[in-house]
C-alpha cells in the first residue's frame, strides 16, 4: 500500500491518499513522523486525510502511539482543521476512536463534498476537488 501527498502552501493545505488495500499501523506511523519533520510542517492548517479504499489493519491498543506522535509535536503543529474521508466501517470505527482520545480538530466523513464544508477553505468545491486530486 502507498501513501502520497501533496502540499498546496498558497493556502495551507496538505492532501494524503493511501491506496486501497490494507494499509498498517506502521505504514501511517512511519508517514506520519516524516510530514511532522517537514521543514514547512508548521505551514500546514488544514489536512484532508482520504482514506477510501483502504482497510486500517490494526488495533485500538496501537491509538496510544498516534497520540504520542501528536503530543510530541504539539509545538509545530499548527492544523486547524483535520478530516479524514473513509469508506470502510473497520476503518471507520479505528478513526472515530482516535479522534475521540486526540480531542482536537479532527472529524471524518465519506464524501468529498462534506470534507469541503469541514475543512471550510474559503474556494469552491470545484478548485477543492481538483487540489485534492492527487
Amino acid at each position: 500500500m502507498g501513501v502520497r501527498f501533496k502540499i498546496h502552501p498558497d493556502i495551507g493545505l496538505l492532501v494524503v491518499k493511501s491506496g486501497s488495500g490494507e494499509i498498517t499501523h506502521e505504514e501511517l506511523y512511519k508517514f506520519g513522523k516524516i510530514i511532522r519533520r517537514r521543514a514547512d510542517f508548521p505551514d500546514i492548517f488544514y489536512t484532508l486525510i482520504d482514506l477510501r479504499g483502504a482497510i486500517i489493519s490494526f488495533e485500538e491498543k496501537v491509538i496510544n502511539d498516534f497520540l504520542k506522535l501528536v503530543e510530541d509535536y504539539k509545538n509545530v503543529d499548527n492544523q486547524k482543521a483535520i478530516v479524514y474521508i473513509i469508506d470502510k466501517p473497520s476503518s471507520t470505527a479505528i478513526i472515530h476512536v482516535f479522534i475521540d482520545k486526540v480531542r482536537l480538530n479532527r472529524s471524518y466523513c465519506s464524501t468529498d463534498k462534506k470534507a469541503y464544508d469541514l475543512l471550510g477553505l474559503g474556494i469552491s468545491l470545484q478548485e477543492f476537488q481538483e487540489l485534492i486530486d492527487i
